[in-house]
């Protein structure tokens, strides 16, 4: 990836299983997943520069204001759900990588941007 600004993409849900679930919820499933990710999303990135990230609710964090990244892994048998989140001053971003279009490279951009202290140590 460029210095310039990245846009972030995410995979969407297919429109089969879109279509799947609205006729077997009536349209309340798919309403409800939808509103889920709409409220999350906003802590999700939108663009990556070289001088922060700009979330999709319109924020905008500087990479000095980044204090902590953590891996955050959910298990739910049988599926595992991995994200990064950085923590700033001013909130969470929440990266999920497996989410993404480009998720390893995302990742790739954010480490080399994140200030050193705030990768902590390797071996936690």
């Amino acid at each position: 990836m460029s210095e310039q600004s990245v846009n972030v993409e995410y995979v969407k849900l297919s429109r089969l299983t879109s279509v799947i679930l609205f006729i077997l919820t009536l349209g309340v499933g798919l309403l409800l997943i939808w509103l889920s990710v709409w409220i999350t999303a906003r802590s999700w990135p939108r663009t990556l520069s070289f001088t922060g990230i700009e979330l999709r609710g319109g924020k905008f964090i500087r990479w000095d204001e980044c204090e902590r990244l953590v891996e955050v892994v959910t298990v739910m048998r049988p599926v595992t759900v991995t994200r990064f989140d950085l923590h700033t001053s001013r909130g969470v971003v929440k990266l999920p990588v497996e989410r993404m279009v480009h998720g390893n490279a995302v990742m790739d951009y954010v480490v080399s941007h994140v200030p050193q202290d705030a990768l902590g140590d390797p071996q936690e």
